[in-house]
């Protein structure tokens, strides 16, 4: 498969991939396949790392081993108000609690679910109703202008000793 790939797809921009060096990354209930692998303890992938963008499965109570991949897991503030687009105890917090070292945790204050998103699905998620924003998109701009950082974050946790 990964000769194939690299033959038929990637060649043709002139990429090639190290296989050796995977990452993983997600959104919402995107994140559900990651999710799985988990709670199967799934060891045919060895991810590098991961960065789980406000996860939300019902399988995440399910994780019993947790993982080493090195973890940055993201949260708003918002997210979890109503309406909620991450249930507690099935979004990023009980995610971290599952995870095994390396992991971070930050929760940006003042954000909600959709506020990471581009403009017309902002829009979209924001008139609609379905989920909490923050009310002005604009704010997301921290993403692209580092003089807006730091953002405040209402959570902060970490566990990168590994010892």
């Amino acid at each position: 498969m990964r000769n194939n790939l690299n033959a038929k797809y990637l060649s043709q921009w002139n990429v090639t991939v190290n296989w050796n060096h995977l990452g993983f990354s997600c959104h919402s209930a995107g994140c559900d396949f990651g999710i799985e692998m988990l709670r199967t303890n799934n060891t045919r992938v060895a991810f590098k790392g991961s960065v789980w963008y406000e996860p939300f499965s019902f399988h995440i109570p399910l994780i019993v081993n947790g993982t080493k991949w090195p973890s940055l897991v993201y949260g708003t503030q918002l997210s979890e108000e109503f309406p909620p687009c991450c249930i507690p105890g099935l979004d990023f917090h009980a995610l971290y609690k599952r995870l095994t070292c390396p992991r971070i945790l930050t929760n940006a204050t003042g954000f909600g679910h959709c506020d990471m998103l581009d403009d017309s699905f902002w829009t979209a998620c924001h008139e609609v109703h379905i989920c909490k924003t923050d009310g002005n998109h604009q704010t997301l701009q921290y993403a692209t202008n580092r003089s807006l950082i730091p953002i405040q974050l209402g959570d902060l946790d970490y566990d990168i000793d590994c010892m």
